[in-house]
C-alpha cells in the first residue's frame, strides 16, 4: 500500500484495531489524524508515530457525541 501524500482520519485509534490501522496507514506514508476517548493512550500512539518520522496529530473525542464527526473532519482538513 502507498498512502504517500494522503491523510487518514482514524477513529478509535488509541487501542486495538483502530490503533493498528493508524500505524498501518502511517507506515504506508499517510499523515494520520488520531482520535479516541483516552488522551493518555492517544498521546502514546501519537508519540510513537512522530518518533518514526511520520506526521500525525491527536484529537480527544467520542464519536458517539453529536457533532463530533463533523468537528473531526473539519479539524483534519484545516490541519
Amino acid at each position: 500500500m502507498n498512502f504517500q501524500d494522503k491523510v487518514a482520519l482514524v477513529t478509535g485509534s488509541t487501542t486495538g484495531i483502530g490503533e493498528a490501522c493508524a500505524r498501518l496507514f502511517s507506515g504506508a506514508g499517510a499523515s494520520v489524524m488520531l482520535t479516541g476517548r483516552n488522551a493518555e493512550r492517544g498521546g502514546r500512539v501519537l508519540d510513537d508515530i512522530l518518533k518514526s518520522g511520520r506526521e500525525a496529530a491527536f484529537i480527544q473525542a467520542d464519536v458517539r457525541d453529536d457533532g463530533v464527526c463533523d468537528r473531526l473532519v473539519g479539524e483534519t482538513v484545516e490541519r
